[in-house]
C-alpha cells in the first residue's frame, strides 16, 4: 500500500492510540506543565467562557484552561483517539467533558463556544480547510479560534518530516 493511502483519519487514530499509554509520561516534565501553563493564561480567554479543546489528546491542557476558566467554566474536548480519551477521563477534571470526533464534523449545536483551542493539533488536521470551516460553525459570533504550539512553525515541520509513520507529512503551514 502507497503511503498516502495509509494515510488519513484511522492511521491517525491509530498512531495516538498506540502513544496514549505513555503520553503522559514522555510530556509530563515540570517545564512542559509550565510551558502549557503559560500559553494559556497568554491566551486571555475570559472566566466563565465554554471552551471547546480540539485534539485534547490526553487531557494536559484541560487543567490549564479550566484554571484560566475559573468555577463557572467549561471545557467540551475532543479527539479522534479513543485511548487518548481514556486518558483524559483518569484526570477526572470537573467541568470538562471529553468524546470522541474528527474535527471536521462535531456533533455539537452552532454557536456554543466563546473560543475553541487547537494545542499543538492543527499540523495533524487533514483537512485543515472542513476542520476551520465546522470551527467557525460552533463558535460564537465573535468566538476566538486560537492555534497554539510551543515550538515555532520551521521546528516543528522539521520534526515532524523526521518521523516516520502517520505523522511524517503533519506540517505547519505558513
Amino acid at each position: 500500500m502507497a503511503h498516502s493511502e495509509t494515510r488519513g483519519p484511522q492511521s491517525k487514530r491509530r498512531f495516538f492510540d498506540c502513544h496514549a499509554e505513555g503520553w503522559d509520561r514522555e510530556n509530563s516534565a515540570e517545564s512542559e506543565r509550565c510551558k502549557i501553563e503559560s500559553l494559556v493564561r497568554e491566551m486571555g480567554l475570559r472566566r466563565g467562557w465554554r471552551v471547546l479543546e480540539v485534539g485534547c489528546g490526553s487531557g494536559q491542557v484541560s487543567a490549564a484552561l479550566l484554571g484560566v476558566l475559573g468555577p463557572a467554566g467549561q471545557v467540551t474536548a475532543f479527539d479522534i483517539s479513543g485511548a487518548m480519551l481514556v486518558q483524559a477521563r483518569t484526570k477526572q477534571l470537573e467541568r470538562a467533558f471529553y468524546f470522541q470526533a474528527e474535527a471536521a464534523v462535531l456533533p455539537l449545536a452552532g454557536a456554543r463556544f466563546e473560543a475553541a483551542v487547537l494545542f499543538r493539533v492543527f499540523p495533524h488536521l487533514d483537512d485543515k480547510s472542513a476542520c476551520l470551516a465546522e470551527l467557525r460553525r460552533v463558535l460564537r459570533p465573535g468566538g476566538w479560534l486560537i492555534l497554539a504550539h510551543p515550538a515555532g512553525r520551521e521546528q516543528l515541520n522539521v520534526c515532524h518530516a523526521a518521523m516516520s509513520g502517520e505523522v511524517a507529512l503533519d506540517m505547519l503551514p505558513e
